[in-house]
Protein backbone atom coordinates (compact mmCIF):
# COMPACT_ATOMS: atom_id res chain seq x y z
CA UNK A 1 0.00 0.00 0.00
CA UNK A 2 1.05 3.56 -0.68
CA UNK A 3 0.81 5.77 2.15
CA UNK A 4 0.36 9.60 1.72
CA UNK A 5 1.36 12.79 3.55
CA UNK A 6 -0.51 16.24 2.31
CA UNK A 7 0.66 19.60 3.84
CA UNK A 8 -0.46 23.37 3.43
CA UNK A 9 -0.99 26.01 6.01
CA UNK A 10 -3.07 29.03 6.84
CA UNK A 11 -1.78 32.15 8.64
CA UNK A 12 1.56 32.63 6.94
CA UNK A 13 0.81 36.51 6.28
CA UNK A 14 -1.27 38.25 9.49
CA UNK A 15 0.63 40.07 12.25
CA UNK A 16 -1.85 38.51 15.02
CA UNK A 17 -2.35 35.18 15.79
CA UNK A 18 -0.83 31.45 14.73
CA UNK A 19 0.45 30.28 11.90
CA UNK A 20 -1.18 26.96 11.67
CA UNK A 21 0.41 24.47 9.53
CA UNK A 22 -2.48 21.61 8.43
CA UNK A 23 -0.96 17.63 7.03
CA UNK A 24 -3.72 14.40 6.30
CA UNK A 25 -2.45 10.75 5.81
CA UNK A 26 -4.20 8.55 3.90
CA UNK A 27 -3.45 4.49 2.36
CA UNK A 28 -4.16 4.03 -0.98
CA UNK A 29 -3.46 1.53 -3.80
CA UNK A 30 -0.97 3.52 -5.46
CA UNK A 31 0.78 7.11 -6.22
CA UNK A 32 -2.11 8.30 -9.19
CA UNK A 33 -5.11 7.17 -6.99
CA UNK A 34 -7.70 9.69 -7.63
CA UNK A 35 -9.51 11.06 -4.54
CA UNK A 36 -12.11 13.35 -6.26
CA UNK A 37 -13.04 10.85 -8.08
CA UNK A 38 -13.44 8.49 -5.87
CA UNK A 39 -15.11 10.62 -3.64
CA UNK A 40 -17.62 12.63 -6.28
CA UNK A 41 -20.50 11.19 -5.10
CA UNK A 42 -21.04 14.21 -2.61
CA UNK A 43 -17.48 15.81 -2.29
CA UNK A 44 -17.17 19.12 -4.60
CA UNK A 45 -14.13 21.50 -5.57
CA UNK A 46 -16.65 24.07 -6.44
CA UNK A 47 -19.11 25.90 -4.88
CA UNK A 48 -21.27 25.64 -7.57
CA UNK A 49 -21.33 22.05 -7.84
CA UNK A 50 -22.25 21.90 -4.40
CA UNK A 51 -25.24 23.88 -4.40
CA UNK A 52 -26.61 21.79 -7.69
CA UNK A 53 -25.79 18.49 -5.70
CA UNK A 54 -27.96 19.81 -2.64
CA UNK A 55 -30.75 21.11 -4.55
CA UNK A 56 -31.11 17.71 -6.34
CA UNK A 57 -30.70 15.22 -3.60
CA UNK A 58 -31.40 17.96 -0.87
CA UNK A 59 -28.91 16.54 1.24
CA UNK A 60 -25.72 18.27 2.44
CA UNK A 61 -22.58 17.77 0.47
CA UNK A 62 -18.56 18.55 1.54
CA UNK A 63 -16.68 21.48 -0.66
CA UNK A 64 -12.91 20.03 -0.44
CA UNK A 65 -10.47 23.03 -1.95
CA UNK A 66 -8.35 25.47 -1.23
CA UNK A 67 -9.58 27.08 2.20
CA UNK A 68 -9.55 30.69 0.62
CA UNK A 69 -11.86 29.85 -1.76
CA UNK A 70 -13.94 27.64 0.46
CA UNK A 71 -13.56 30.30 2.99
CA UNK A 72 -14.58 33.27 0.39
CA UNK A 73 -17.67 33.99 2.09
CA UNK A 74 -16.46 34.76 5.60
CA UNK A 75 -18.86 31.99 6.56
CA UNK A 76 -17.30 29.11 8.26
CA UNK A 77 -20.00 26.36 7.71
CA UNK A 78 -18.62 24.64 4.94
CA UNK A 79 -14.92 24.53 5.76
CA UNK A 80 -16.15 23.26 9.29
CA UNK A 81 -18.29 20.54 7.69
CA UNK A 82 -15.45 19.28 5.62
CA UNK A 83 -13.06 19.47 8.26
CA UNK A 84 -15.28 17.97 11.31
CA UNK A 85 -16.63 14.84 8.83
CA UNK A 86 -13.37 14.19 8.01
CA UNK A 87 -12.17 13.80 11.70
CA UNK A 88 -15.23 11.80 12.05
CA UNK A 89 -14.33 9.61 9.22
CA UNK A 90 -10.96 9.00 11.11
CA UNK A 91 -11.87 9.09 14.79
CA UNK A 92 -15.75 8.11 14.64
CA UNK A 93 -16.52 10.99 17.08
CA UNK A 94 -16.76 14.87 16.26
CA UNK A 95 -15.43 17.25 18.82
CA UNK A 96 -17.31 19.57 20.68
CA UNK A 97 -14.91 21.95 22.20
CA UNK A 98 -11.70 23.78 20.90
CA UNK A 99 -9.88 21.44 22.99
CA UNK A 100 -11.66 18.05 22.00
CA UNK A 101 -10.75 19.89 18.95
CA UNK A 102 -6.79 19.88 19.50
CA UNK A 103 -6.99 16.37 20.72
CA UNK A 104 -7.99 15.11 18.10
CA UNK A 105 -6.08 16.92 15.42
CA UNK A 106 -2.68 16.27 17.24
CA UNK A 107 -0.12 14.21 16.35
CA UNK A 108 -0.80 11.00 18.38
CA UNK A 109 -4.20 12.18 20.09
CA UNK A 110 -2.00 13.56 23.35
CA UNK A 111 -3.03 16.32 25.32
CA UNK A 112 0.37 17.45 25.15
CA UNK A 113 0.16 18.60 21.90
CA UNK A 114 -1.98 21.57 23.90
CA UNK A 115 1.51 22.25 25.85
CA UNK A 116 2.12 25.97 23.41
CA UNK A 117 -0.99 27.69 23.48
CA UNK A 118 -2.62 26.45 27.00
CA UNK A 119 -0.13 28.66 28.78
CA UNK A 120 -1.38 31.95 27.07
CA UNK A 121 -4.25 33.62 29.17
CA UNK A 122 -6.04 34.55 25.68
CA UNK A 123 -6.33 30.87 24.95
CA UNK A 124 -7.51 29.28 28.44
CA UNK A 125 -10.33 31.72 29.68
CA UNK A 126 -12.79 31.36 26.83
CA UNK A 127 -13.06 27.29 26.00
CA UNK A 128 -15.62 27.32 23.12
CA UNK A 129 -18.66 25.05 21.36
CA UNK A 130 -18.42 22.98 18.68
CA UNK A 131 -19.40 22.57 16.15
CA UNK A 132 -20.11 26.41 15.40
CA UNK A 133 -22.89 26.01 12.27
CA UNK A 134 -23.14 23.09 11.58
CA UNK A 135 -25.60 20.15 12.34
CA UNK A 136 -23.72 17.53 14.00
CA UNK A 137 -26.09 14.55 12.62
CA UNK A 138 -25.14 15.56 9.26
CA UNK A 139 -21.52 16.04 9.94
CA UNK A 140 -21.47 12.30 11.24
CA UNK A 141 -23.61 11.29 8.44
CA UNK A 142 -20.58 12.56 5.96
CA UNK A 143 -18.01 11.74 7.67
CA UNK A 144 -19.22 7.90 7.46
CA UNK A 145 -19.96 8.49 3.51
CA UNK A 146 -16.24 9.30 3.37
CA UNK A 147 -15.39 6.23 5.25
CA UNK A 148 -17.60 4.05 3.18
CA UNK A 149 -16.65 5.69 -0.13
CA UNK A 150 -12.76 5.43 0.41
CA UNK A 151 -13.37 1.91 1.32
CA UNK A 152 -15.05 0.53 -1.62
CA UNK A 153 -11.83 2.39 -3.56
CA UNK A 154 -9.27 0.42 -1.13
CA UNK A 155 -8.39 3.45 0.52
CA UNK A 156 -8.88 5.44 3.72
CA UNK A 157 -7.93 8.83 5.52
CA UNK A 158 -6.01 8.09 8.20
CA UNK A 159 -5.06 11.03 10.08
CA UNK A 160 -6.01 14.74 9.75
CA UNK A 161 -3.04 16.56 12.54
CA UNK A 162 -2.11 20.71 12.77
CA UNK A 163 1.42 22.15 14.05
CA UNK A 164 0.55 25.61 15.62
CA UNK A 165 3.39 28.35 15.85
CA UNK A 166 2.49 30.98 18.02
CA UNK A 167 4.30 34.88 17.26
CA UNK A 168 6.74 34.06 20.46
CA UNK A 169 7.91 30.81 18.71
CA UNK A 170 7.26 32.29 15.49
CA UNK A 171 9.95 35.08 16.00
CA UNK A 172 12.25 33.21 17.45
CA UNK A 173 12.59 30.88 14.34
CA UNK A 174 12.62 33.82 11.50
CA UNK A 175 15.33 35.15 13.94
CA UNK A 176 17.06 31.73 14.11
CA UNK A 177 16.41 31.21 10.34
CA UNK A 178 16.18 34.20 8.82
CA UNK A 179 12.89 34.58 6.77
CA UNK A 180 9.28 33.26 6.98
CA UNK A 181 9.92 30.79 3.99
CA UNK A 182 12.15 29.44 5.88
CA UNK A 183 10.49 28.79 9.22
CA UNK A 184 7.07 27.43 7.30
CA UNK A 185 9.65 24.44 5.56
CA UNK A 186 11.09 23.75 9.39
CA UNK A 187 8.04 23.50 10.85
CA UNK A 188 6.21 21.43 8.22
CA UNK A 189 9.03 19.01 7.77
CA UNK A 190 9.07 18.78 11.34
CA UNK A 191 4.92 17.70 11.59
CA UNK A 192 5.44 15.35 8.55
CA UNK A 193 8.68 13.71 10.67
CA UNK A 194 6.61 13.24 13.20
CA UNK A 195 3.16 11.67 11.76
CA UNK A 196 6.16 9.15 9.49
CA UNK A 197 7.55 8.12 12.80
CA UNK A 198 4.63 7.37 14.56
CA UNK A 199 2.54 5.76 11.74
CA UNK A 200 4.11 2.49 12.76
CA UNK A 201 1.70 0.33 10.42
CA UNK A 202 3.79 1.93 7.47
CA UNK A 203 6.92 0.21 8.22
CA UNK A 204 8.44 -1.37 4.84
CA UNK A 205 5.84 0.85 2.79
CA UNK A 206 7.09 4.05 1.15
CA UNK A 207 5.77 7.78 1.20
CA UNK A 208 4.31 10.10 -1.14
CA UNK A 209 4.54 13.47 0.56
CA UNK A 210 3.37 16.42 -1.27
CA UNK A 211 3.10 19.90 0.23
CA UNK A 212 1.90 23.64 -1.48
CA UNK A 213 5.13 25.55 -1.96
CA UNK A 214 6.49 27.40 1.09
CA UNK A 215 6.79 31.42 0.05
CA UNK A 216 7.82 30.76 -3.58
CA UNK A 217 11.09 29.16 -2.85
CA UNK A 218 11.82 26.12 -5.42
CA UNK A 219 14.83 24.65 -3.44
CA UNK A 220 14.23 22.29 -0.19
CA UNK A 221 17.02 19.61 -0.40
CA UNK A 222 19.25 21.12 2.49
CA UNK A 223 16.38 21.67 4.85
CA UNK A 224 15.34 18.33 3.82
CA UNK A 225 18.69 16.75 4.63
CA UNK A 226 18.78 18.24 7.93
CA UNK A 227 15.16 17.76 9.30
CA UNK A 228 15.09 13.86 7.80
CA UNK A 229 19.00 13.20 9.21
CA UNK A 230 19.26 11.92 5.49
CA UNK A 231 22.83 12.50 3.47
CA UNK A 232 20.44 10.55 0.51
CA UNK A 233 18.11 13.33 -0.50
CA UNK A 234 18.18 12.65 -4.30
CA UNK A 235 17.40 16.07 -5.99
CA UNK A 236 14.83 14.90 -8.69
CA UNK A 237 13.67 18.40 -10.13
CA UNK A 238 13.88 22.17 -8.68
CA UNK A 239 11.28 24.68 -10.63
CA UNK A 240 9.08 26.92 -10.06
CA UNK A 241 5.86 24.50 -10.82
CA UNK A 242 7.56 21.96 -8.71
CA UNK A 243 10.79 20.61 -6.84
CA UNK A 244 10.58 16.66 -6.05
CA UNK A 245 12.88 14.72 -3.79
CA UNK A 246 13.58 11.05 -3.04
CA UNK A 247 14.58 10.43 -0.05
CA UNK A 248 15.00 7.83 2.60
CA UNK A 249 17.17 6.14 0.04
CA UNK A 250 14.96 6.33 -2.54
CA UNK A 251 12.36 4.79 -0.86
CA UNK A 252 9.44 7.60 -0.53
CA UNK A 253 9.23 11.18 -2.03
CA UNK A 254 8.47 14.80 -1.12
CA UNK A 255 7.92 17.39 -4.00
CA UNK A 256 6.51 20.96 -3.11
CA UNK A 257 4.31 22.05 -5.80
CA UNK A 258 3.30 25.54 -6.71
CA UNK A 259 -1.15 25.67 -6.38
CA UNK A 260 -0.61 22.38 -4.57
CA UNK A 261 -4.03 23.03 -2.89
CA UNK A 262 -5.84 21.91 -6.34
CA UNK A 263 -5.08 18.31 -5.07
CA UNK A 264 -7.73 17.25 -2.24
CA UNK A 265 -5.69 15.99 0.37
CA UNK A 266 -3.51 19.21 0.33
CA UNK A 267 -6.74 21.06 -0.21
CA UNK A 268 -8.11 19.17 3.25
CA UNK A 269 -5.16 20.37 5.18
CA UNK A 270 -5.63 23.34 3.88
CA UNK A 271 -8.86 23.43 5.34
CA UNK A 272 -7.47 21.76 8.93
CA UNK A 273 -5.35 24.79 9.07
CA UNK A 274 -8.04 27.71 8.12
CA UNK A 275 -10.21 26.50 10.20
CA UNK A 276 -8.21 26.02 13.68
CA UNK A 277 -6.68 29.34 12.67
CA UNK A 278 -10.15 30.89 12.88
CA UNK A 279 -10.99 29.35 16.21
CA UNK A 280 -7.78 30.52 17.68
CA UNK A 281 -8.97 34.16 16.58
CA UNK A 282 -12.38 33.89 17.96
CA UNK A 283 -10.98 32.75 21.44
CA UNK A 284 -8.36 36.09 20.43
CA UNK A 285 -10.84 38.33 19.98
CA UNK A 286 -13.07 37.40 23.09
CA UNK A 287 -10.36 37.44 25.15
CA UNK A 288 -10.25 41.40 24.29
CA UNK A 289 -13.33 42.04 24.48
CA UNK A 290 -13.74 41.25 27.73
CA UNK A 291 -11.42 43.89 28.69
CA UNK A 292 -12.38 46.41 25.72
CA UNK A 293 -16.42 45.63 25.33
CA UNK A 294 -16.55 47.77 22.08
CA UNK A 295 -13.31 46.11 20.47
CA UNK A 296 -13.60 45.62 16.88
CA UNK A 297 -12.51 42.17 16.17
CA UNK A 298 -9.85 41.52 13.62
CA UNK A 299 -8.82 38.59 11.27
CA UNK A 300 -5.48 39.56 12.37
CA UNK A 301 -3.80 40.54 8.68
CA UNK A 302 -1.31 43.73 8.38
CA UNK A 303 -3.73 46.69 7.69
CA UNK A 304 -6.02 45.73 10.34
CA UNK A 305 -3.60 44.06 12.79
CA UNK A 306 -1.83 48.01 13.09
CA UNK A 307 -5.57 49.11 14.12
CA UNK A 308 -6.11 46.53 16.22
CA UNK A 309 -2.83 46.78 18.05
CA UNK A 310 -3.38 51.13 18.62
CA UNK A 311 -6.62 49.94 20.11
CA UNK A 312 -5.22 47.32 22.74
CA UNK A 313 -1.81 49.34 23.56
CA UNK A 314 -2.75 50.61 26.79
CA UNK A 315 -4.40 47.33 28.20
CA UNK A 316 -1.95 45.25 26.58
CA UNK A 317 0.73 47.46 28.50
CA UNK A 318 -1.83 47.32 31.77
CA UNK A 319 -1.53 43.53 31.42
CA UNK A 320 1.54 43.35 30.96
CA UNK A 321 2.03 41.46 27.52
CA UNK A 322 5.11 41.85 25.53
CA UNK A 323 4.81 42.78 21.80
CA UNK A 324 6.92 39.97 21.27
CA UNK A 325 4.45 37.58 22.98
CA UNK A 326 1.56 38.31 20.33
CA UNK A 327 3.19 40.51 17.50
CA UNK A 328 4.66 38.77 14.58
CA UNK A 329 7.49 40.92 13.75
CA UNK A 330 7.24 39.82 9.99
Amino acid sequence: MQHIIATDEAGYGPNLGPLVIGATRWKCSDTNFDFQNALSDFVFDQKSKLAKYEKRTSQPGLMIADSKAVYASGKIELLERGVLASLHAIHGTVPRTGNELMSLLGIDNDSNHHAEYCHLEYFQSNEIELPFQCELASIQALGNQIRESLSTNDAAIEQLSVATVFPKRFNESIDALGNKASCLTAESLSLIRSIMDITDSCTGDCFDIRCDKHGGRNRYADSLREHFSDPSVIVEIESRPSSRYRIQNGTSSIEFNAKGESWLPIALASMAAKYVREMFMLQWNRYWQTHLPQLKPTKGYPVDAKRFKKDIDSMQRKLGIADADIWRMR
